[in-house]
């Protein structure tokens, strides 16, 4: 189960964007076919919503192209899904993991700049 500390970057977000946008958890609700309190769940960390919901949450916003990748990108931290570069030594690879458990990752930025930081790294001999 994931913890609602992980959820509350990409509901954070969303509230965020929405404002931004000027909308209304209602007004979004209406253009995903969804209820507000569906949206009050997801702002609130006690849901994500799946790849068809960010979808239509994408389009209720009228999201810009690097809005949409902030989404997407707070949805898979959101759900604990690391991405390492091609050719990672799985040993730097395992000690990332072990890190990821001491720091508070929201602290690190995008996912896009930690993935170029980490692609940047010698590869170690495993």
């Amino acid at each position: 189960m994931l913890s609602s500390e992980k959820l509350l970057s990409f509901g954070s977000l969303l509230g965020k964007l929405r404002r931004q946008h000027g909308l209304r958890q209602a007004d979004i609700a209406v253009q995903m076919g969804c209820t507000r309190a569906f949206i009050s769940q997801i702002e609130r960390g006690t849901k994500i919503p799946s790849s068809t919901w960010l979808g239509r949450l994408s389009i209720a916003l009228g999201a810009s192209e690097s809005e949409v990748v902030a989404l997407l990108e707070a949805a898979e931290f959101s759900r604990g899904v690391l991405r390492f570069p091609d050719g990672m030594p799985l040993s730097l690879r395992r000690e990332f993991v072990r890190l990821t458990q001491c720091v508070e990752l929201p602290s690190l930025g995008s996912w896009a700049i930690l993935e170029r930081d980490l692609s940047r790294i010698a590869p170690a001999s495993e």
